[in-house]
């Protein structure tokens, strides 16, 4: 037994020391750890919205729903300036998923709803005069934004009941728009092209919950991406397709021979990206520009689709 006890020490040593080697062996072989993965390559696209010449104007127009100015049935309302300034008239529209149109006429403070063939269906009011923005989620609810005077959002039923409002936060500096993700409705900072959640399932959100940004830029419909202007100049602008990750997947810059006004970028429910803008021909020398309004589609790739052309 004496014997026994002495050699256990002595046969168990040998094994850790082989043990150890192994270890070391391993830890040599091994490969060093990746410092972060390379980011996916940079897709870059180019567009020109037109050439030397200057376009075609009178497009055919496709009217589906038109009403002249009043506070009648079947107007709208529209507050002309004396003298300098802009008219004021409806504000928003939306399209929901069945082709139903929304119309903001909030200087009647009402909503107008009409087909997809443009036949008045419902109407119902609104609590503000200077209502600016209107979306619709997937379940038929109803957001609307005064942004610039009460500061409020506002939540309707399909019918038109107000079911909820909350004051806006106070870290969302401009409106670009709002816009709806099933049944979550979002603002687009219009300076900083950050997305924040104002109302989800018709509740709406208190001012320190939309405090938290979404998303930096527009999302791509329903995809996990991302798409923001950037580097717009008097010539050309870009629209930067980001993923899920922040990088960087597809660049499309887009030009023109001519003057360019960025006035808007939206995306539908598919991804595709719509630029509008204005393009001038020339100054005159009264001051008024002749200038043609192109709104341009771009698909989710970044590859262009159409545009669509008109005088400003």
């Amino acid at each position: 037994m004496i014997v026994r006890s002495f050699m256990r020490p002595i046969i168990i040593l040998p094994l850790l020391l082989v043990t150890i080697a192994l270890g070391i062996v391993v830890i040599l072989l091994k490969p060093p750890p990746s410092i972060g993965s390379n980011p996916p390559e940079v897709i870059n696209k180019s567009i020109t919205i037109q050439g030397q010449s200057f376009g075609v104007f009178g497009q055919p127009e496709a009217v589906v729903v038109s009403g002249p100015w009043g506070k009648e049935a079947g107007q709208f309302w529209i507050v002309l300036p004396e003298g300098e300034g802009l008219a004021m008239g409806p504000g928003s529209f939306v399209v929901d998923t069945v082709g139903n149109v929304y119309i903001l006429d909030q200087l009647n403070k009402r909503v107008r709803i009409f087909d997809s063939q443009g036949k008045f269906k419902s109407k119902f009011a609104i609590e503000s005069a200077m209502s600016d923005y209107i979306a619709v989620d997937a379940s038929g609810a109803i957001y609307i934004t005064d942004f610039y005077d009460a500061r409020e959002v506002y939540v309707y039923s399909k019918d038109g009941k107000l079911i909820d409002k909350a004051p806006i936060s106070q870290s969302i500096t401009a409106i670009r728009d709002v816009i709806t993700r099933g049944n979550e409705a979002f603002v687009v900072d219009d300076w900083t092209q950050e997305v924040h959640k104002l109302a989800t399932s018709s509740r709406t959100l208190t001012p320190v919950e939309q405090d938290k940004v979404q998303a930096s830029g527009l999302w791509q419909g329903d995809l996990n991406s991302t798409i923001k202007l950037f580097g717009s100049q008097e010539y050309s602008t870009n629209i930067l397709t980001q993923d899920e990750q922040g990088n960087d997947r597809i660049k499309t810059h887009i030009s023109s021979h001519r003057r360019m006004l960025i006035d808007s970028l939206k995306v539908d429910r598919q991804g595709n990206s719509y630029l509008f803008a204005v393009v001038i021909k020339h100054t005159l020398e009264d001051g008024i520009t002749d200038s043609q309004v192109v709104l341009l589609k771009v698909d989710r790739n970044g590859n262009y689709i159409s545009s669509l052309r008109g005088r400003s």
